[in-house]
């Protein structure tokens, strides 16, 4: 619908501004007289601007976005709205224009037959495939406003830890990014004046100078391949990691980071524990419970190995013994679950896994932000030194020189 703005007077004759959707001029001024019980001065249609269109169209949908509409969503179905007027609504609402369009399809698609999870799952860059999975799982257990709940918890544990690592290391990147800015004009513009001044003198020159001398004749001559290089090279990792082979690979070094591995590989723990917890407690079968929440771990390592270990349950092994052989999961884990099987009390097991690897990822996090932060400062002084002593070294030892001279 056609935007438009106003300006009105009300009852107390103050003026009022603003802007809404309406089907026409005669819907504008009804929805200022009537709705807003205000005597309109100026109804006018804001024509689009192609630029602004553009670039609206180039924006995408961020976490916090995502957040805000999964909740919104929650909110509707669990106050016995429709998932369709849920949609409706929501479509009126939103005004990101990338999502708002999303939903617009996805409104469509649910009206034509298709679950909701198979509509989302076309928009592969706004539900990735986590989310995706998951709301299956709640279709699947006959549950979806609390699984959208406790998703909104997830993507907003995510975007915390995300958030708390960002802020950690915003300061360092930004001085980090600063000095290598300086170092590159350094040794590209700066060293070159004084190169000649440099290896004009007799004297030896100390090592950082030297250094320093070498790295401006390599960024003289291959910075324009090391950039083309980069983007190539960036290009094929994109790629590769997009690849289902490149994606098993890449997810198997994530699980073998330093400092990182860990909280990864923590995460799809808590998310496997949460979706099982989930799934069992809504009644579905074990082995379908164990397919869908192996698809939600958000590892290809991890997620293959749930499907190992469905194939064992099939066997009668139990849930416990799989799992400890594929050597991925804690014995904490493995003994609480396999606690549950035997008290009957899995359900509350795998809740109490989740819970405590929730915890658990947080102390990590901030642990690790307390190691990193340090190490960078030193990292960045020693730089900085180094930068230092290349310029000023040769030039105090010239100026000695010359003294000498006199």
């Amino acid at each position: 619908m056609p935007l438009y703005k106003y300006k009105a007077m009300d009852n107390a004759g103050a003026e009022l501004t603003g802007e809404f959707e309406a089907e026409n001029i005669a819907s504008a001024y009804e929805y200022v007289e009537e709705d807003l019980e205000a005597i309109p001065i100026k109804v006018k249609e804001q024509k689009p601007n192609p630029i602004d269109d553009w670039l609206r169209s180039l924006q995408g949908v961020d976490r916090q976005e995502l957040i805000n509409y999964t909740a919104q969503l929650m909110t509707l179905l669990k106050a016995g709205v429709p998932l369709l007027g849920s949609l409706d609504a929501l479509k009126e609402q939103t005004e990101n224009p990338t999502l708002k369009k999303a939903i617009a399809q996805i409104y469509s698609d649910v009206e034509a037959g298709s679950s909701y999870s198979e509509a989302i799952a076309k928009h592969e860059k706004i539900f990735p495939n986590l989310y995706v999975n998951t709301v299956r799982a709640g279709e699947a257990a006959g549950n979806l406003d609390v699984v959208l709940e406790n998703l909104v918890k997830q993507l907003e544990r995510d975007e915390e830890t995300q958030s708390s690592i960002k802020s950690a290391l915003r300061y360092p990147i930004i001085v980090m990014v600063g000095m290598v800015v300086a170092m590159i004009v350094l040794v590209t513009y700066v060293i070159p004046k004084f190169a000649s001044l440099f290896s004009s003198s007799s004297a030896e020159l100390p090592l950082p100078t030297q250094v320093l001398i070498g790295m401006s004749g390599f960024f003289q001559s291959y910075l324009v391949y090391m950039v083309i290089g980069g983007a190539v090279l960036g290009f094929l990792f994109y790629r590769w990691i997009n690849s289902e082979g490149g994606r098993k690979a890449w997810d198997g070094i994530k699980l073998e980071l330093p400092l990182f591995g860990k909280i990864i590989r923590l995460m799809s723990i808590s998310r496997f524990a949460f979706i099982l917890e989930t799934l069992n407690k809504s009644g579905l079968p074990i082995l379908e419970s164990l397919a869908i929440a192996g698809n939600t771990v958000g590892n290809t390592i991890i997620g293959n190995s749930i499907d190992k270990v469905a194939d064992n349950v099939e066997k009668g092994k139990g849930l416990a013994i799989p799992l400890k052989e594929t050597k991925l999961f804690p014995p904490l884990v493995i003994q609480m679950i396999k606690v549950g099987e035997e008290s009957g009390a899995l359900d509350e097991m795998l809740a109490k896994v989740a819970s405590h690897y929730e915890a658990e990822i947080e102390e990590i996090t901030d642990s690790i932000m307390a190691v990193i932060q340090p190490i960078i400062t030193i990292f960045m002084g020693a730089m900085v030194v180094i930068m230092a002593l290349g310029v000023f070294l040769p030039m105090w030892g010239l100026m000695d020189a010359f003294q000498g001279t006199m």
